[in-house]
């Protein structure tokens, strides 16, 4: 069987387990037909028309979507964020982005949406300049070459700058401590092809979950996965992935509950990006999840203390 998968272009550690979970899911005779994007708008479009099966895009854009009028459906997990406002030395606080130049992946989305609510609770009234960048590595150049003062990036990739050294850098802020109720990305798809390759889906679902139990179990493979598969040094992969499973970002049950899923929505309406009203069951389907989670058990949740398993 054909699965068509959209993803967004920033390929990095974070995709490492997911990238071996697709490996596992065609050696069980599945094709996985691949195609990276650069917007998350454009792969909820590309969703809805049926061009491509699952897709991996942000929660707020497909939500929107969804209370629209999209027949979508969140049905997976991808990872907790590790989104940060990386910044200039001479950044200190979010006052001082008052007019300076902001590298964003988009000008709509949750990343520029949670950008204006965290200088919303901190510093109301500063007003930077957003500059749109959709791909990580432009947005971490241009910041490494002056053209930016301040840049959305993941966490992997200002910890890359600050390792060349060249410039100081740090994180201003980073979106898990800041919003750690807000899911940011999941896996979505539509629900009339969802109601018919129901098996396919948990099929994908179980390889997903056993990847991320195996790199937490195991570090080592996550370390050399990522060297072999994004062409990165042996130390500079260890530093991410080690950061990573510091963090907890791959839960071995999938880190999608109605509970979070209703929190993410709460704070969205909160922000008027969603109707007031709409709840976990409207945009999300737990079934095919908790149906894998039946069939392999759940693992103990791990605390923010205790490392990996």
């Amino acid at each position: 069987m054909r699965i068509r998968y959209a993803d967004l272009i920033n390929i990095d550690v974070r995709d490492v387990p997911l990238l071996m979970a697709a490996d596992d899911f065609e050696s069980k005779g599945y094709t996985i037909e691949k195609v990276y994007l650069s917007s998350s708008a454009v792969t909820t479009d590309l969703l809805v028309r049926g061009e491509v099966d699952i897709a991996m895009i942000n929660n707020q854009t497909v939500w929107t979507a969804i209370a629209k009028g999209a027949d979508l459906r969140t049905i997976g997990p991808f990872t907790a964020t590790t989104g940060v406002v990386g910044v200039t030395d001479a950044i200190r606080s979010c006052q001082d982005l008052d007019g300076k130049s902001v590298g964003v992946p988009s000008s709509a989305g949750l990343s520029p949406l949670l950008l204006r609510t965290y200088l919303s609770r901190h510093c109301p009234g500063s007003q930077p300049q957003l500059v749109v960048l959709p791909e990580s590595n432009a947005r971490a150049d241009a910041l490494l070459a002056g053209r930016l003062d301040a840049a959305l990036l993941p966490s992997e990739e200002l910890l890359k700058l600050q390792r060349q050294g060249t410039v100081p850098l740090h994180a201003m802020y980073a979106y898990a401590t800041e919003f750690p109720d807000v899911q940011a990305e999941g896996l979505h798809v539509r629900r009339d092809w969802a109601a018919q390759h129901g098996d396919a889906i948990k099929d994908f679902l179980r390889a997903q979950l056993l990847a991320y139990r195996r790199v937490t179990d195991h570090p080592q493979v996550l370390f050399d996965e990522s060297v072999k598969r994004l062409s990165i040094d042996a130390d500079t992969a260890k530093a991410i992935g080690g950061s990573h499973l510091a963090m907890h970002i791959w839960d071995g049950n999938g880190l999608l509950t109605a509970e979070n899923v209703q929190s993410t929505i709460d704070f969205l309406i909160k922000a008027n990006a969603l109707p007031a009203g709409t709840q976990s069951t409207q945009v999300a389907d737990f079934s095919y999840l908790n149906a894998v989670l039946d069939e392999i058990g759940r693992v103990p949740a791990l605390s923010k203390v205790e490392g990996p398993r």
